[in-house]
């Protein structure tokens, strides 16, 4: 058996979910992935608390319609792209 062989067979050997891994769908290891970050990150659902906090907070400035923002976010993302047509 040559040396790739044996540390390929090692690194499985160390690793006991990667056979695991390998027989995952890939709609089910970006699942599983998304599991562990969200485990890593702490990361919690939005609760009905949390949306009323929201609702009551001034983040949005009252001479601003949300018609202004989409209008300006719309205008920078084309600004400069303007183009001929072939």
């Amino acid at each position: 058996m040559s040396n790739a062989n044996q540390t390929t067979d090692t690194q499985k050997d160390e690793n006991p979910n990667s056979a695991h891994k390998e027989s995952l769908s890939s709609e089910d290891q970006a699942q599983a992935h998304l599991q562990q970050l969200i485990k890593e990150q702490g990361v919690k659902p939005v609760t009905a608390d949390d949306l009323e906090e929201m609702s009551r907070s001034t983040f949005w400035p009252e001479n601003e319609s949300a018609d202004d923002f989409i209008r300006f976010v719309r205008e920078s993302r084309t600004e400069g792209r303007e183009r001929p047509l072939p």
